[in-house]
């Protein structure tokens, strides 16, 4: 039974109770009838106006899920592209609608507004959870994601340089800026945040291995790595030596430069040798899928670049250039017992 907008339930002492909310605080009327209940509450509204039910508009519930449920979670990093996301997608399209009045026809017109299968998939995914912790906490009556199909996203093969593509890279580095920071990420197989933390100190020539146990965020704040397997010795090979020798002795980061300019550097790079398709990122993926064309093995592979299971690092990133491929296809046509030869050449 209900009195205009307010509810009249029964309490576990058997009596009766309105709740409503009055002046910012709750206020009980109790009756032992559930009608002795509603003539009270109706009464005590005779001469006063009846309480406004606030909505909670959608993004009044996203700072409670973000606040509750992600910001201790989530590392700084992801937690700043969630709120970035969010705040482009959703505050100001459905952000302050009545949460619990949200169509399915309002949550599909947003979807299909986005135009990238990756940032759809992501929105779609966060608006579920949102949903689902609104349902849990009896904030709606559905969580209309039920009924709305999953986004499809197909992502994309990593690319990695032919030793052609990586060979003209290599010599334009040596002229470039930045060329010692792109070297050592794709002699080293390191993340770019990874090495943008690195500091003198980390560097042991003598023993030839670098600490890797920080990394620097999209903030500009070192935090500690993607994950536990992420911190690492990583051995440092022969073509980073010289360049390594060169930042051993700096006190702090060797490279304080932001993202910005080395993407910038990336960009003109990459023009400069008519090559496109590839990523700052795309010096790691040729790291790894050089030394997996030369033969090292997987799980070797996956300690040196921090993977947390060897699937990311067999299924991600180890597919081997086709041109390497079809050269190996001839030489096994050419005399089968050669194609196990274990002499192969670790140079870059």
């Amino acid at each position: 039974m209900k009195f205009k907008n307010i509810k009249i339930t029964k309490r576990n002492d058997n009596r009766w109770q309105g709740r409503f909310l009055e002046n910012g605080k709750y206020k009980f009327i109790y009756g032992h009838t559930q009608k002795e209940c509603y003539d009270k509450v109706k009464e005590y509204f005779k001469d006063r106006e009846l309480p406004v039910k606030k909505k909670l508009t959608l993004n009044d519930w996203i700072e409670t899920w973000k606040k509750v449920f992600k910001k201790k979670k989530l590392k700084e990093s992801t937690f700043y592209h969630l709120e970035l996301e969010l705040n482009k997608y959703i505050k100001n399209s459905i952000g302050e609608k009545d949460i619990a009045k949200i169509s399915i026809l309002d949550i599909q017109s947003l979807l299909n507004s986005i135009n990238f299968s990756r940032q759809k998939l992501k929105i779609y995914t966060y608006l579920k959870d949102i949903f689902d912790k609104a349902l849990k906490n009896k904030m709606i009556k559905e969580n209309v994601l039920e009924n709305i199909e999953r986004p499809k996203h197909v992502k994309k093969q990593s690319n990695a340089f032919n030793r052609e593509q990586q060979n003209k890279f290599i010599n334009v580095c040596k002229t470039s800026k930045y060329g010692d920071f792109f070297l050592l990420l794709l002699y080293q197989g390191l993340r770019s945040g990874e090495l943008s933390a690195l500091e003198g100190s980390d560097i042991n020539i003598e023993k030839r291995y670098i600490n890797v146990n920080k990394t620097l965020n999209e903030k500009g704040h070192i935090n500690l790595p993607k994950t536990s397997t992420s911190i690492r010795k990583v051995p440092i090979f022969d073509y980073s030596i010289d360049i390594l020798k060169k930042y051993k002795d700096v006190k702090g980061r060797i490279f304080k430069v932001s993202n910005t300019p080395l993407q910038k550097e990336f960009r003109c790079i990459m023009k400069s040798i008519n090559l496109s398709g590839f990523t700052i990122h795309s010096l790691r993926h040729t790291f790894i899928t050089r030394w997996a064309e030369m033969g090292a093995a997987s799980k070797l592979i996956q300690k040196w670049v921090g993977h947390s299971t060897n699937i990311i690092t067999e299924k991600v990133y180890t597919k081997i250039n086709s041109d390497f491929e079809n050269a190996q296809m001839l030489e096994k046509q050419r005399d089968f017992n050669n194609s196990f030869d274990t002499d192969f050449d670790t140079d870059f």
